[in-house]
């Protein structure tokens, strides 16, 4: 009675093996490693437009930063208790008239994440205080401010960006 049992019950082991040995393989379906590899590809191209982004701002190349924004981009940045939102005309103006008090300006990032078609940036800003700002006449201080950005991309183009950063600790360092 042993053996046959036995004999009967090796086939079933065998057959219950193989079975969850398919089963197995079939999660581990060879398209995922290349589906990952694209999406991984495509948010480090969003990484290194938004790095050309920031190097552009640095090099005030106001042509290349153009070409990497859409046409309908928004700038939202925090303001009281919510966001407002600018156009890249009013964003560009922004930027030149931070640059044109603070001649020295670079935003440097500090870390950067991707993630779908969003890329986050921890940066940090600053410059030397050669021009009237915010009322404030140049004091000739090294002013800067910590600042976090969620840039968003589609087809290539920066389509928006949010930006946190604390105005009221940077204006500070210039009343000093």
């Amino acid at each position: 009675m042993r053996k046959s049992f036995s004999s009967a019950f090796c086939p079933l082991l065998v057959f219950i093996a193989v079975c969850l040995f398919i089963i197995s393989c079939s999660t581990h379906s060879v398209q995922h490693p290349v589906e990952n590899k694209t999406f991984t590809a495509d948010q480090e191209n969003n990484k290194e437009i938004i790095k050309s982004f920031y190097q552009a701002l640095n090099d005030t190349n106001w042509q290349k930063l153009k070409s990497l924004v859409s046409e309908d981009y928004r700038h939202y940045y925090a303001r009281d208790t919510g966001f407002n939102s600018i156009s890249w005309q009013g964003a560009e103006r922004g930027f030149k008239a931070v640059r044109s008090a603070f001649a020295d300006w670079r935003l440097t990032p500090v870390k950067i994440i991707a993630e779908g078609d969003y890329v986050s940036v921890l940066l940090i800003g600053g410059g030397t205080h050669t021009g009237s700002f915010a009322g404030i006449a140049a004091t000739h201080k090294v002013a800067k401010a910590p600042a976090m950005t969620i840039h968003q991309l589609k087809d290539g183009k920066i389509i928006a960006d949010w930006e946190l950063l604390d105005t009221g600790a940077f204006m500070d360092q210039l009343k000093q």
